[in-house]
């Protein structure tokens, strides 16, 4: 689902975000959404360029990834995911931004880039 445009004020649908490793799949195993945060990097010209916000929405959904081999190969049906559900917070200042959600595993915090996200 593309989140971008999306509008100041705006808070649905909900983003359904897939975690996309370098390689193979995200191990979901004992995560829950309190692993998941979400930051919100201006890039634009508007108040607040250059500043850094955690994202105040909720995370639920977790989904693990699904897979088959296939002439002993791993093949990626989906990848894991994840629903974040946006706060009024989140969407108050029209301005470019980068997305990335900070998954905490056990060995330590991974970021997963969601690109640009443009709010008019």
């Amino acid at each position: 689902m593309a989140i971008t445009p999306w509008y100041v004020g705006q808070l649905s649908p909900a983003w359904v975000i897939s975690l996309v490793p370098d390689k193979g799949v995200v191990n979901i195993s004992g995560l829950v959404t309190g692993n998941f945060s979400l930051l919100i990097r201006n890039i634009g010209t508007a108040t607040g360029a250059g500043s850094e916000t955690s994202g105040l929405g909720t995370f639920s959904a977790i989904t693990a990834a699904v897979t088959t081999m296939v002439d002993d190969e791993l093949q990626i049906i989906s990848h894991a995911s994840v629903q974040y559900q946006l706060a009024s917070a989140d969407v108050v200042v029209a301005s470019k931004y980068h997305l990335f959600v900070i998954v905490n595993f056990v060995n330590g915090p991974e970021p997963f880039d969601l690109g640009t996200w443009e709010v008019l």
